[in-house]
């Protein structure tokens, strides 16, 4: 977030990744495994109904509303890939 100027709500990867973090939090401080956390997918949903206000896509603005972000899909499937390594290993 720091590098890229990026904050939650902007519709960038930052929209799949920093719940993910939260949710980890969450569940390491209530004991469960790391592999029950991740749903990568509720952040991708709400990044899909934001408006984009970096990159390529915020050249659209408006028209980027609805559209599943690149940066937020990308952010998915490192979180879900992460998850299926943890669990199956």
């Amino acid at each position: 977030m720091e590098r890229g100027k990026s904050r939650p709500g902007e519709k960038t990867i930052v929209d799949v990744l920093h719940p993910a973090a939260l949710a980890a939090e969450a569940s390491a401080a209530a004991g469960a495994s790391l592999g029950e956390t991740a749903d990568a997918a509720a952040g991708l949903e709400a990044a899909t109904a934001m408006r984009a206000q970096h990159g390529r896509a915020a050249y659209c603005q408006e028209k980027s509303i609805g559209r599943q972000d690149p940066g937020a899909t990308v952010g998915c499937l490192l979180v879900q890939c992460l998850a299926a390594y943890i669990r199956y290993h």
